[in-house]
């Protein structure tokens, strides 16, 4: 992926754990969905993130780093 590039993904509170109130929202105590989850948010834990909710599922946006 580009610098600058983003990633979209639509219900991730099903997939890393959150604060989220929508339903089905993984938590800290339910963990990630899978390992592959939790390896997707070690690379992009310093990306920029907008982590959006309409109460029933949660978007996020995730902008790569420029170097």
């Amino acid at each position: 992926m580009k610098d600058g590039g983003l990633v979209i993904i639509d219900h991730i509170n099903r997939y890393i754990p959150n604060s989220s109130q929508a339903p089905k929202s993984a938590t800290l105590s339910t963990g990630y969905q899978s390992n592959e989850w939790e390896y997707f948010d070690a690379i992009t834990a310093n990306w920029d993130r907008i982590w959006t909710s309409d109460g029933v599922t949660d978007t996020v946006i995730y902008t790569k780093p420029t170097d």
